[in-house]
């Protein structure tokens, strides 16, 4: 949802960025460290796909 967001409004200057460290740190906080290498895996794509 947070790719889709950035994705039709200004790419990484968009505001729905700012909800990928709140997502980390979710993952980092209630799950254990394959979860959140992971998750930070995920969001890294997503970023290098939005520029």
């Amino acid at each position: 949802m947070l790719l889709l967001l950035a994705l039709t409004g200004t790419g990484l200057f968009d505001l729905a960025i700012l909800g990928y460290p709140g997502l980390l740190i979710f993952a980092a906080i209630l799950g254990n460290v394959r979860l959140f290498l992971s998750v930070l895996l995920f969001v890294i794509v997503q970023c290098v796909f939005v520029t």
